[in-house]
Order: C-alpha cells, then sequence, then structure tokens
C-alpha cells in the first residue's frame, strides 16, 4: 500500500470505523480490508511453545517418566488454545497428554480437575487400537490393583 492508501484506510478507520468489519460488498478474492486471522495458528505464543517443547525434549531424554506444567492466566488469554497447539505437536509420539482447566464454579466438587483430565485421557486411550488399549489395561490393571475401580467409579 501507498502513503496514500494508509492514510485514506487511517481516515476511514477514524469516521466509519465498522466499515472495515462490516463491508461485504468486495468480490470473493479481492481485498476487503478486513483483519482475517489463522484459527490453527498461534499469534505471539512462540516463547510459550519453546517452554512446553523443550520440557517435553528433556523428558524425552531422560527416557519418560512424568512431568507436571501449571499454566495460569487471565481469563481469554490463549492458555487452551495453547495447551491444544501443543498437544497437536505431540500428536503420533509415544506419550500421553493429561490437560485440565480448574473451573472456579465447581469448587464444591472434590477432584474435579483431576477427573476432568483422566476422562480426557480415557478418552484419549480408547481411541487407540485394540492392541494398545489391552496392553494399556493391563498395565493400569497391574499398577492399581484393586484401587483401580475407586478410579472407575469417579471417571465417567
Amino acid at each position: 500500500h501507498s502513503v496514500k492508501e494508509v492514510d485514506q484506510d487511517l481516515y476511514v478507520i477514524l469516521t466509519d470505523p465498522t466499515y472495515f468489519m462490516l463491508n461485504t460488498n468486495k468480490s470473493p478474492g479481492e481485498s476487503d480490508g478486513q483483519l482475517r486471522l489463522l484459527t490453527n495458528k498461534l499469534y505471539g505464543r512462540s516463547h510459550h511453545m519453546a517452554k512446553l517443547t523443550n520440557a517435553y525434549d528433556e523428558l524425552s531424554k531422560r527416557g519418560g517418566g512424568s512431568e507436571m506444567i501449571i499454566i495460569s492466566g487471565s481469563s481469554g488469554a490463549g492458555k487452551s488454545a495453547l495447551l491444544q497447539h501443543f498437544k497437536a505437536s505431540v500428536v503420533g509420539r509415544e506419550c500421553y497428554f493429561l490437560c485440565c482447566r480448574f473451573q472456579q464454579l465447581q469448587q464444591t466438587e472434590p477432584l474435579s480437575a483431576i477427573i476432568s483430565a483422566f476422562s480426557c485421557l480415557c478418552n484419549d486411550i480408547i481411541s487407540k487400537d485394540a492392541e494398545t488399549l489391552h496392553l494399556t489395561r493391563k498395565a493400569v490393571k497391574e499398577v492399581l490393583g484393586t484401587e483401580g475401580e475407586v478410579l472407575a467409579n469417579l471417571i465417567p
């Protein structure tokens, strides 16, 4: 754009701010001045993604184990989008990813965040092939024994 076009656009923004948001009189493919964000892209989160990736890589170098990372922030800050993007980046690798959110309105329900996390994990596990499901079920039974029944009652 030329300086003159930018100046004109700024003038329109000042005098008619809805123009760029609501103007649909342009033909398809023609720039209509509307801001379009890609839904599968994170904006301004490369530093946070790098921290998550580094933690995952370090865990992988150690040959496995578990790691807990707590992400906090204001409502609407993009925490869930960050985690969804990170989870998509590790899909297919040999790992399980538990993610939950603490819902302030569910404070009275004991262990609600943990139950939510394990419910998501169970959904991931049952989406695997039959052999993986069988091996996972067997490993869980070996580790938990009869205590597994308590978890089965808590996690839908």
